[in-house]
């Protein structure tokens, strides 16, 4: 079935011009234009044409021409440009075939997405006239950063005074004493889930507290189990049964630190994971370091000291830069038993990585 206006488009992993397995869905946050395209030079004044728009940045809109013609695959033969400007090389025909278009001819189709990712039309004029449809489009869809406010509330919770004062202070000195290591960022790669490094993608150091404070663990377990699982139960009715991570974060302004847009649950040994919690242990000794949900907006969110803010793990977010000082944060995840044998039967996958292992019953 042909995706029509209000339907969720579908996410995929495909290679692309820069990266030989790109996710769509981690370029959500932004207006999307996704052009098929047959091959041939029949096409290539309309191309031309489409990526003339101003507004395909990155920043407003980003265009992926989608492409089963192993000659685009050639450099030069697309109009291919970074900001704004990608190739999806679609060579069994798998995602024309996820976006109705198993038939799919010499007439362009272009969809245009919302930044969460729905589609907000469907554009087939033929090609003298296909470029200019598609920049009217653009041109009448809001940037980012101008969304509606019914449409910009991403569906997190802030929860204040989770952990005390004192037990704050006391997390961030077990860091400052025991020193943070070097943060990675999680990856199914040759069939394991491994922990990668890239500065450009996240800077971050952390203090995984199994390995010296057993009696700091029970106090921040009873603070959950009295002040967060209760609010879950209500807002979203989900019975949280585990915690995963007992780590202290750290992202310093020195050295950069940041975390770019993600999701929390995209390889087979972190799919369980239900919930991620941000808490912040020191919300008044930074700048910037907030979080984003970009799907929602460019709005930031940052709890006080010793708050929360919880959301599903299948949200686009990201830490953005921090500017100065230090920011410390305590940052698990939660699930249920449901979830937890989803988990055991992944485990094979994961590399060692202990703070990724570790998991206790709440």
């Amino acid at each position: 079935m042909r995706l029509s206006i209000g339907d969720p488009a579908p996410s995929f992993c495909a290679r692309s011009n820069n990266n030989p397995r790109f996710t769509f869905d981690t370029a959500a946050g932004r207006n999307l234009a996704l052009t098929f395209v047959s091959g041939g030079d029949v096409c290539a004044d309309m191309l031309h044409a489409l990526v003339q728009s101003g507004r395909i940045d990155d920043v407003h809109t980003s265009l992926f021409l989608v492409t089963s013609d192993a000659g685009h695959a050639q450099p030069g033969a697309l109009p291919l440009r970074v900001p704004g400007v990608r190739a999806f090389y679609d060579d069994d025909g798998r995602i024309a075939a996820l976006y109705g278009l198993a038939d799919f001819e010499a007439r362009p189709v272009t969809f245009v997405l919302t930044p969460r990712m729905q589609v907000a039309a469907v554009i087939t004029n033929p090609l003298e006239t296909h470029a200019k449809a598609v920049h009217q489009c653009l041109d009448r869809l809001p940037s980012v950063g101008d969304l509606p406010s019914m449409l910009s509330h991403p569906p997190v919770m802030i929860i204040p005074n989770v952990l005390p004062p004192d037990l704050c202070t006391a997390l961030v000195k077990g860091y400052e004493e025991h020193g943070g290591t070097v943060s990675g960022f999680m990856r199914d790669v040759g069939g394991k889930t491994v922990a990668l490094h890239d500065k450009n993608h996240k800077v971050r150091r952390d203090w995984n507290l199994e390995a010296s404070d057993k009696d700091m663990i029970t106090q921040v377990q009873q603070c959950f189990i009295r002040r967060v699982i209760p609010e879950v139960k209500k807002a979203y009715q989900f019975e949280v049964s585990r915690m995963e991570r007992y780590i202290v974060c750290c992202y310093d302004a020195d050295e950069g630190g940041h975390f770019r847009p993600h999701r929390d649950n995209t390889t087979r040994a972190t799919a369980h994971r239900r919930f991620a919690v941000s808490v912040n242990l020191n919300a008044e000794d930074y700048d910037g370091g907030d979080l984003r949900f970009r799907e929602f907006g460019m709005q930031t969110y940052r709890p006080p000291t010793g708050g929360c803010c919880i959301f599903s793990c299948s949200l686009l977010h990201e830490v953005t830069p921090v500017t100065r000082g230090m920011r410390y944060a305590f940052l698990p995840f939660l699930y249920d038993e449901a979830a937890r044998k989803v988990r055991e039967e992944n485990m094979h996958y994961l590399s060692t990585d202990p703070a990724h292992t570790s998991a206790t019953p709440l």
